[in-house]
């Protein structure tokens, strides 16, 4: 008699991965790698390893996929920075059919990969973040994954997730723009949300009120959620890799290509940045708009400083 132990699947129903290259191994490429386990990886250094045992691999003629997971730090500008994105596309075209981008870019970033460049590219956001027991930190086998881009490239990335999720994923299949967008406002969201539950946490201190009672009453409402209502008394705000930098990208990106002013993003930044203005690791604003105006404030205190200084001394 066989004995019951882990089930394993009859290797007639195991489906064949595509030749996958992971662009990058940091929490995302980690991430990717967990559905896509045959894949192999590249970082920096420029060697390409096998992801299951870390050994080194010449790399192949061709990859049919490849998820690029490289770091898009902010500028001084507040503008979010793509060059690392840009660079490992053009560098890696020759091997690669085609891109799918996880990390975080500026709106209009795949198109203009895709009509300036003729590569086969689309975005997807990711979701996995730093938050302590966060829902997506692990994989599911049955997710959800955007895919924004020419279909032609959608399709190709809808077909390798059927071979590695289950028939309860859902897919979603939109333009690149609507997915870049897609991130951007999510973080926006929860943003918001921080910066709503530090608002009435400091309305509660103001009449006395315990800020945990009250949470814990208007979560008793079925229709609020529980998440992002923790606020930390001696680390205000938002902060992290993903909400000031995102903020920042959308802010700038409207001001200077649009032409118009994202005014909710704007004033939780300036509200963020003032609710942290004494810490050391400060949010940014709209990336050197903040510096000037941290600058003139200091001036006009350091004038004001002087002129009381002269008075008394008359």
């Amino acid at each position: 008699m066989k004995t019951l132990g882990k089930p394993e699947s009859n290797s007639d129903v195991l489906n064949k991965h595509p030749t996958t290259l992971l662009i990058g191994v940091g929490w995302v490429g980690q991430y990717i790698g967990k559905y896509f386990t045959e894949s192999h990886y590249v970082t920096e250094d420029g060697i390409f390893r096998k992801l299951s045992d870390n050994s080194e691999v010449e790399p192949l003629e061709n990859y049919e996929l490849a998820f690029i997971g490289v770091p898009t730090p902010m500028l001084p500008s507040g503008q979010c920075d793509t060059s690392i994105v840009e660079a490992v596309v053009k560098q890696y075209a020759p091997i690669v059919s085609h891109f799918c981008c996880k990390s975080t870019v500026e709106i209009g970033t795949c198109d203009k990969l895709f009509l300036r460049d003729d590569i086969s590219i689309c975005m997807s956001p990711e979701y996995i973040g730093e938050t302590l027991g966060h829902p997506l930190l692990e994989p599911s086998r049955e997710t959800f994954i955007i895919l924004g881009g020419p279909k032609k490239t959608t399709r190709v990335f809808a077909e390798a997730w059927t071979l590695v999720t289950n028939a309860r994923t859902k897919i979603y299949q939109v333009n690149a723009r609507t997915a870049e967008l897609c991130k951007l406002m999510e973080n926006s969201f929860i943003a918001t949300k921080v910066m709503f539950c530090n608002e009435f946490f400091d309305l509660a201190e103001q009449i006395g009120a315990d800020y945990n009672e009250l949470r814990e009453i208007f979560l008793a409402d079925p229709r609020m959620s529980r998440d992002f209502t923790y606020v930390y008394r001696n680390n205000r705000g938002f902060s992290g890799k993903c909400l000031p930098k995102d903020l920042n990208n959308l802010a700038f990106f409207y001001r200077n290509f649009v032409g118009k002013r994202a005014e909710l993003i704007e004033f939780l930044l300036k509200r963020n940045a003032e609710l942290r203005k004494d810490y050391n690791n400060s949010v940014p604003l709209l990336g050197d708009e903040l510096k000037e105006k941290n600058e003139k404030t200091k001036h006009i205190n350091t004038s004001k400083k002087r002129r009381v200084s002269k008075s008394n001394s008359k």
